[in-house]
């Protein structure tokens, strides 16, 4: 009879020999755990540390100078949508703040000419009322008549000039 499938003592026999290696590696490296409990200059475990870090360091350098552009991708992007973001803000704010600069020569102009009706008002002796004209009325035979926003509350009458 043939044998087709080759024996599982070779299977085995690579097994061992991988969990002999495995087990090896946890002891060294508990030891090495246990050697360098205290760190520092003192430990007995600081040479090879110096001398791993002489030999590996150039070459993690260079490692990570190789590999940062990669990884800065996602930072780019992420920057580029904050900056579209600041900039957008900005124009809003620029854009409120010419909206202003273009209305103070008009709240200028309005303050001055309400400082002169007050004036002029206290200077005859009338009340004055701060009104808004909301409508106006047809202009027939030849008077014209508007509706403001203030009312008997604020002192205004019917038939009275303001």
């Amino acid at each position: 009879m043939e044998k087709r499938w080759k024996s599982s003592e070779r299977l085995e026999k690579r097994d061992r020999s991988s969990r002999s290696v495995l087990i090896a590696l946890l002891l060294a490296s508990a030891t090495l755990i246990a050697l360098d409990h205290q760190g520092g200059s003192d430990s007995p475990v600081e040479p090879v540390r110096r001398a791993t870090g002489e030999a590996f360091g150039p070459v993690e350098s260079v490692t990570a100078d190789v590999v940062r552009p990669f990884t800065a991708i996602p930072d780019y992007f992420h920057s580029r949508q904050s900056l579209r973001d600041d900039v957008t803000q900005l124009e809003a704010e620029n854009a409120q703040l010419r909206r202003t600069v273009e209305t103070s020569d008009l709240d200028r102009n309005r303050l001055a000419e309400y400082d002169g009706l007050t004036t002029a008002a206290s200077d005859v002796g009338h009340d004055l009322i701060p009104a808004h004209v909301i409508a106006t009325g047809a202009a027939q035979s030849f008077s014209q008549t508007v509706t403001i926003d203030a009312g008997s509350r604020a002192g205004v009458h019917a038939d009275r000039g303001v």
